[in-house]
């Protein structure tokens, strides 16, 4: 192995956050969007004050995935059409997307990344709904869950190389102990890190923060299983008489009984998220 320039946690959050800014915009969309006592009028004024966030808005809820046969022109008509809980994740979405893009590499393209991201945010959406969980909430920890992996390939190329061939030579091939193992910390304490410097939630954060370790969260373990559950579901594979459910089998043993999914169900759950993630990324 080739000696590990001694590289901090601070270091790579100081450089994410040097590369991404959540956009001021969005993120008050987001929280008026999760207050009752929020207007139709004030979110729409909180919308356009960003003309480039009003844009990319009125695009996606005039697509196919969104869109009823009429085209809506302006943005008090697109938070009635799709409703607070929609918005508060088309923002989060939207806003997240233009950011992580500005770290495309070879290690690690943002294709990939982001369909990953947006199958594993929507599986969340089905889980909070089946347990009658705060969608949003869990739906924006879902999107951010692997924040911390386009920070880590782009910045730590030959480090990262270093922490996929030992991930690769271990029984345990868990890519977050690689992490731990070559560089001292793992992408999703990055990740946290930087979900704390944009000011979200507290329980994206810890979500974000244990989402590999889901019996260790320590205020919102049900958030955190949902989240962890749903990052599962995403890596269950079935190809014919291929089948691979290990990893799912593993965090459901390990999340709250409350969230127990048979196989089955989680990979019906899998289907709608991957329909649903092709047909929002077609438009």
């Amino acid at each position: 192995m080739s000696e590990v320039a001694e590289v901090t946690l601070d270091d790579i959050v100081d450089y994410g956050n040097s590369m991404m800014q959540m956009p001021k915009s969005a993120l008050k969309v987001f929280q008026l969007a999760l207050n009752d006592s929020t207007t139709n009028d004030q979110l729409a004024a909180a919308i356009e004050v960003d003309p480039a966030f009003t844009a990319r808005l009125l695009q996606m809820v005039n697509s196919a995935a969104y869109s009823r046969g009429t085209e809506i022109v302006s943005i008090r008509g697109a938070v009635g059409r799709i409703g607070r809980e929609q918005l508060a994740q088309l923002a989060a979405v939207l806003a997240t997307a233009s950011e992580v893009q500005k770290l495309d590499c070879d290690l690690l393209k943002f294709g990939s990344y982001w369909e990953h991201s947006l199958r594993v945010a929507l599986i969340c959406g089905e889980l909070a709904n089946k347990f009658r969980l705060e969608k949003d909430l869990v739906f924006v920890a879902g999107l951010l869950h692997d924040l911390g992996k386009p920070i880590e390939f782009h910045r730590l190329g030959d480090q990262m190389l270093e922490v996929l061939e030992v991930s690769l030579m271990d029984d345990d091939p868990e890519l977050v102990l690689a992490e731990d193992e070559v560089l001292g910390f793992n992408h999703s304490t990055v990740g946290a890190e930087m979900a704390t410097r944009w000011g979200l939630p507290a329980v994206a954060i810890e979500a974000i923060r244990y989402h590999h370790f889901p019996e260790r969260a320590e205020s919102y373990p049900t958030e955190v299983g949902v989240v962890a559950l749903a990052n599962a579901i995403e890596h269950i594979e079935l190809d014919g008489d291929f089948e691979d459910t290990d990893h799912f089998l593993d965090i459901r043993d390990r999340v709250d009984a409350a969230l127990f999914l048979e196989v089955e169900e989680a990979v019906q759950i899998q289907t709608l998220a991957r329909a649903r993630c092709t047909q929002m990324l077609s438009n």
